[in-house]
Order: structure tokens, then sequence, then C-alpha cells
């Protein structure tokens, strides 16, 4: 009987759920829980319904012929079985193995460097164990789990208007807004920030080039309407001098920052900026020089540092900076 990849995730969660020695005779609810969460970062019932689960738990009892039995004096699910597991099959394994290894001669090249994290992820799992199905691992070893990513679900339609040149039409809720817009868009661009994915395009209402967040898109229509670039829009300008997603119609500044000798060595192993460069560092201080557009998501990564360090020009950031400290002291005093 085919299955579908979300259904072939589901039940490898219910397996480890089931036979996981350290929280036994997991409920139907927490089973239910388990896989919301693991595929879609929530618990609240709306994707993952208890009757999925059952028909879950029939489907590995018929196919896998999985000993499944329900304890009634622990309210409960186990394995009759001691130590049974689902297995994969042999070809699914091999297919990893296979993949991750072709991943490895190719991650180094310009056509992958933007995976290059998600790539060593991957072979990563693989070299800690060539078991795929090693439960043991996750008592030594956690990986970082990426929080879900909302708004997805529109990104292949977008990239196709892209492509094509052609209008979309999207229904967009700003945060703390208490109802939805509709824009007409000619997309230009996709971008990911931080867990989170964007669509900058033209306005047609507005009049200019604009970005939106895509997990605030709460519908999309191919309106098909062709449209030509405009003329003034340079891709490779349009982020070059920012720090995050949000563009200003600014020229970027000289930014000079003194930091610490321990935060000038985080700043060196991950700069803020490509255009960082290190003019000064010693056993006193690190001074840094970069060459941005002053934005919110600057303001925050320096702030993110705390008091190790501190803006030394120009004066507006530096006034912006001490205004926000001020204000957040006084939470707290």
């Amino acid at each position: 009987m085919a299955v579908n990849k979300y259904a072939a995730i589901r039940h490898r969660i219910i397996d480890q759920k089931i036979g996981n020695k350290y929280q036994p005779y997991p409920t139907k609810e927490s089973l239910r829980q388990a896989c919301e969460e693991s595929l879609y970062g929530g618990i609240s019932g709306n994707n993952i319904s208890n009757s999925t689960i059952e028909k879950d738990l029939n489907y590995l009892k018929m196919e896998y012929d999985a000993p499944i039995k329900f304890s009634r004096s622990h309210n409960g699910y186990y394995y009759e079985e001691e130590g049974y597991s689902i297995d994969l099959n042999t070809d699914q394994i091999e297919a990893i193995k296979m993949a991750a290894n072709v991943l490895s001669q190719f991650k180094n090249t310009e056509v992958f460097s933007e995976f290059h994290s998600a790539i060593d992820k991957i072979l990563d799992r693989v070299n800690i164990s060539p078991d795929i199905q090693d439960k043991a691992i996750q008592q030594y070893v956690q990986f970082e789990k990426s929080p879900v990513v909302f708004g997805t679900g529109y990104l292949g339609d977008i990239l196709q208007a892209i492509k094509n040149k052609v209008s979309i039409t999207i229904g967009y809720k700003k945060f703390q807004a208490t109802d939805e817009k509709e824009r007409s868009i000619n997309p230009y661009l996709l971008k990911e920030y931080q867990n989170r994915w964007y669509v900058i395009g033209y306005d047609n209402y507005d009049g200019f080039v604009k970005t939106y967040s895509l997990d605030r898109v709460t519908k999309l229509l191919i309106v098909g309407k062709s449209f030509e670039i405009d003329s003034g829009f340079d891709y490779d300008r349009f982020f070059k001098y920012n720090i995050g997603i949000t563009t200003l119609d600014k020229e970027p500044e000289d930014i000079l920052l003194s930091a610490s000798p321990l935060e000038g060595s985080y700043l060196k192993s991950q700069p803020l900026h490509w255009s960082q460069n290190v003019i000064i560092d010693n056993e006193n201080e690190c001074k840094i020089r970069l060459r941005v557009v002053v934005t919110k998501e600057l303001a925050m990564k320096i702030l993110s540092m705390g008091g190790g360090i501190k803006v030394i020009s120009p004066k507006s950031l530096k006034n912006q900076i001490a205004a926000e400290i001020k204000k957040a002291s006084s939470n707290y005093f």
C-alpha cells in the first residue's frame, strides 16, 4: 500500500514514542501531539486528528505486523514484543546514505554555497552513526531543531509568477492588524531571512518596491497580467548595504563600532556584514567599520551584544542605541 511522506513521518514518530522505554505507554493524544508538533510546529489539532492516529496505528499493525497493544491500566500503547521497532527498508536506508555521499562531493561548489550548513547537518548525522535508526544517538547528541517556517506553501506559485513575469494579488495581514488588506504586486524576488520567506516586488497601489513576509500572507491569486521589471530596480544593490530584510530609501553610512576583545572574537568569526573591516585589534578592544544603511535590524544586532560593544559613530545611531537602552532599563528600575 502506497503511503505519502507525511504519513511515513507520522509512522516513524509513533514507532519511536511507543518504543521509548523511558516514557512508556504513550496515549493516543500524546502520539497526536508529537506528530503534529514535529510536522507543523504546534499541537492545536488543526492538522492531525485522533482519527488519523487511529488509522496510522491500524496501518502499522497491518502492513508491518507491529505488535501494538493498548494497556487499560496505563491508558497507553506499548509493543507486546520487547525491543520491537519498525524497520526502514534497505532501499530507503541506502538512498539516504547515497544522497549524503553525493551532497558531500558538491557542498563546497559555488552553486551549493548557500546550502552549506544544511548539507553539513545531513552529513554530520550520517557520520555520527551510519544507522539512521539509531535512537541511542539522541541520548548523546542533540541536533538543533529548525523552527517551522510558515507561508512556504506559496513559494512555488510565487516563483512561477516571478519567472513568467505575471502579477499576483495577495491577502496580507500585518502584525497587530485587525483585518487583512489586498495588495496587487509585480513579484521580483524571493528572499529568506532568519527562517522566514519574503517576496519583494512592485506594489501597484503604492507605486514602489516593497517587501512582504509570506507568513502574513492569507491568500494568493495569480492574476496573470504580465509586467516588466522597473528599470530602476537593481537586484544586486537592493540588499547590498542592508543587514536584515528592511530596505529604506537611504544611502549607506560608515558605522564605527568598538567591541571588547571577547565580543570582537565573535564579530571576527561571524561578521555583521560583508563590508565589515577590523581596523584595531588588540588586548583592549576590537574596532570595526562597516558600511550599511541604518535599519532596525542593525540596531537589534548591536543591542543583542549588550555591554560588549558601543557605537562610536554616526552620532544618530549612537543616540538611537542609547535611547533603546534607556527605554529597556526603565522596565527594571
